[in-house]
């Protein structure tokens, strides 16, 4: 992984990776993954392809295309609920902002329609993160990180999405 603020590249084991439920290491240190080694179990081929179908066919229902540009999730799941259907019940799926839209399937996916710059898809995820707040009294945390260097307002932004 490349460590951005020591601008080295490190090899990390497994166990220095803090491997938990949607989190690591990568999240507490601004880092790139630049490569990984798995171990795998060998299946037959037909199991294999029949979940490999099923996971795309689900996910080609659920979620935008792979042919356009999105960052994933955007929020994480509030305990005991979904950030996505919070978004949808607010009805903010198609918002725009600049090159940034709130994706007509899945509302917590925010794709890029060509255009989006950063500024774009903060503005988007703050204008959301209020509109639910102010519905359901709920603050969304963001799911995605923000690395690179960031304008004065940019960095504003990111700093209430972070409380």
């Amino acid at each position: 992984m490349y460590d951005v603020d020591a601008k080295k590249v490190l090899t990390l084991k497994k166990e220095d990776m803090q491997f938990a439920y949607r989190k690591s290491i990568l999240q507490e240190k601004r880092c790139i993954l630049l490569n990984a080694k798995f171990a795998l179990v060998q299946k037959e081929k037909s199991e294999i392809l029949e979940k490999i179908n099923e996971n795309i066919s689900k996910r080609q229902k659920t979620q935008p295309s792979l042919k356009t540009p999105n960052a994933g999730s955007i929020f994480k799941n509030p305990e005991g609920s979904s950030a996505g259907a919070l978004i949808e019940q607010v009805g903010l799926k198609g918002k725009t902002i600049g090159g940034a839209q709130i994706s007509e399937l899945h509302a917590n996916f925010i794709v890029n329609l060509g255009t989006a710059k950063s500024s774009d898809i903060l503005e988007l995820m703050f204008f959301t993160y209020n509109e639910v707040e102010k519905k359901f009294n709920i603050k969304l945390k963001p799911e995605v990180i923000f690395i690179g260097e960031k304008t004065e307002a940019e960095d504003r932004i990111w700093q209430r999405l972070q409380n």
